[in-house]
């Protein structure tokens, strides 16, 4: 019994310097990421060695994979960013906003076919929480992450609803004031910008 108990000790302790440590090389990641006087290309692999490292010993640091994405889409890895999305998806299926995002990548590789399969799940689920959660309907945030969804999706009847309910219930709001001055990025100039850089 000691022994077993030793093990188990053993074992959390350990488990949490990996998780520390992980956690550690994803800001070290960062940290190279975010420093422009490396070239771009040596910066961006860089970030994703340690991050991948990160990873390694702790498969489940959301944070690690929300950055690779970051980094993914600076070397414009559309293979690699539906492989990470999987992983985003499996350790937060209760937020959409990766389902979403998963739709852009497969359209962006030209499967229009899963991709709407995903936008119409991710509006779906953004819908289901926003009838049941007083919390989440009145974050900001996942609201407009909403709003970003339905523009993927191409539902513009709902943006304007949305958008229109949110100006209400958000007066003054700088966010909003800003979509007001700037506009919502439309998926046809989120492709031009992907496609300029390949």
């Amino acid at each position: 019994m000691r022994i077993a108990l030793f093990v188990l000790v053993l074992c959390l302790v350990s488990c949490g310097h990996k998780k520390e440590e992980s956690r550690e090389l994803v800001n070290r990641a960062n940290t190279v990421y975010l420093n422009f006087d490396i070239d771009t290309e040596e910066r961006i692999d860089s970030a994703l060695t340690l991050v991948d490292s990160a990873i390694i010993l702790d498969d489940e640091n959301f944070q690690a994979y929300l950055n690779k994405a970051t980094y993914l889409v600076g070397k414009r890895d559309i293979e690699g960013l539906l492989v990470n999305n999987l992983k985003m998806i499996a350790l937060k299926p209760d937020q959409p906003h990766w389902k979403a995002q998963r739709g852009l990548f497969l359209e962006l590789t030209g499967n229009l076919t899963d991709a709407n399969k995903l936008y119409n799940e991710a509006t779906e689920q953004y819908e289901e929480i926003l009838k049941s959660d007083t919390l989440m309907n009145n974050d900001i945030n996942f609201r407009l992450e909403y709003i970003t969804a339905l523009q993927l999706k191409g539902d513009s009847l709902k943006i304007k609803k949305e958008y229109n309910e949110l100006k209400v219930k958000f007066p003054n709001n700088e966010i909003l004031e800003m979509y007001d001055s700037v506009g919502f990025q439309s998926k046809e100039k989120l492709f031009e910008v992907w496609n300029e850089a390949n």
